[in-house]
């Protein structure tokens, strides 16, 4: 049992330390994480040093348990080699019920090789993965970069929504990479990015409206002290919904962490609301080093973590840090602190801890683990 009194630290950024002498991945840059309530998923990455790929990419994926503090290499229904692309890096992954969605991504060297496949992968607690790579089909074919389009996975068909044509539209977004997305009812929004040139700021953020099919252009509002963010590419973003306290009102907010603008690498953290466009800075906190082609993920209740990525000093990390971005439920708080005086818990059976008083939505979080 933990003797120090436990301390609820909202808006704090705190490093997550793993559970001594069990498996720690890699340090890498260019890999893709998501979560749910119970475990963090990281797929690929690249570290010319330890990666064990002939591209120094990593071919694995890995689950992070937040009860244990355990990381694992998840097993799956067959060779990595045989299901897995070779383009490990510079990915899109979300998170869709109990299946990992992977879009695209890099080889090494980068950009040389690029991935237009979708991977599937069945996340199966206890027992193995299944990853398959999504037979799509293409309406339009042939088409050349910087085409928008929607993959309706109820068809496997791609459906093209525009072209990228800056040179006759001002409204169309020039061509970029490690750039960030959030999306609402009305818009898809892209945060920042670059060129080997160019990076692009937060002031002015081009948004893809649904509704009409084209693109458009809004303006942010700066934080009252700090002003705007610096321009950034090869940040993070995460986005959630935060409740008002009678549920009667909610407001999407996206947070992003650090990234590369010309002066170097950065360590702040700032959050917008999609719908007043303002800019927040975190006064309080801020990464502990500049990091950049590190990622991000969010969990339901609030908890955002942040892992690997490139530091100040060009070394790749594999440290995880948590904040939490807003006050979650009363129960999540008592868990938190149960967990801080009980951190072996997850040793005991599930029949245990249900005897015990403890919910079954916590004694899920402890039992669905990756095996």
């Amino acid at each position: 049992m933990n003797s120090r009194a436990f301390k609820f630290r909202p808006y704090e950024l705190v490093q997550e330390f793993y559970n001594k002498g069990c498996f720690e991945p890699g340090p890498r840059s260019g890999h893709r994480m998501c979560c749910d309530e119970s475990n963090l998923f990281v797929y690929g990455g690249y570290n010319f040093e330890s990666a064990s790929d002939s591209h120094n990419l990593y071919k694995e994926i890995l689950s992070y348990n937040f009860v244990s503090r355990k990381w694992r290499k998840v097993n799956t229904n067959s060779n990595l080699d045989d299901k897995c692309p070779d383009e490990l890096a510079s990915s899109s992954m979300i998170m869709f019920g109990n299946t990992l969605v992977v879009f695209g991504g890099t080889s090494y060297p980068f950009g040389m090789q690029c991935s237009n496949k979708v991977t599937l992968i069945s996340i199966n607690y206890g027992g193995t993965y299944r990853i398959e790579e999504l037979q799509t089909l293409n309406e339009e074919r042939e088409q050349p970069p910087g085409q928008y389009g929607i993959l309706d996975f109820a068809s496997q068909c791609w459906k093209l929504l525009a072209l990228s044509r800056p040179e006759i539209d001002a409204d169309h977004p020039i061509g970029r990479y490690r750039h960030e997305i959030a999306i609402d009812e009305r818009f898809i929004y892209i945060f920042g990015g670059g060129t080997a040139d160019v990076v692009f700021d937060l002031k002015t953020i081009p948004v893809y409206d649904l509704k009409y099919n084209k693109w458009d252009k809004i303006s942010t509002f700066p934080d009252p002290d700090q002003g705007y963010p610096n321009p950034r590419k090869c940040h993070s973003l995460v986005q959630h919904t935060i409740k008002d306290c009678d549920k009667t009102k909610e407001e999407t907010f996206i947070f992003i962490a650090g990234g590369n603008c010309h002066e170097g690498p950065l360590n702040d953290i700032w959050k917008m609301s999609l719908s007043s466009r303002q800019w927040i800075c975190f006064r309080q906190t801020s990464l502990r080093t500049s990091l950049f082609f590190h990622d991000a993920c969010i969990t339901p209740d609030g908890a955002m973590y942040i892992f690997g990525g490139i530091t100040t000093n060009l070394s790749r990390s594999n440290n995880l840090y948590k904040i939490w971005v807003k006050i979650p439920k009363l129960s999540v708080i008592c868990w938190e602190a149960y967990l801080h005086y009980f951190p072996r818990i997850y040793r005991e059976s599930r029949e245990f801890m249900l005897k015990s008083g403890i919910p079954i939505y916590f004694t899920n979080r402890v039992h669905n683990q990756c095996e």
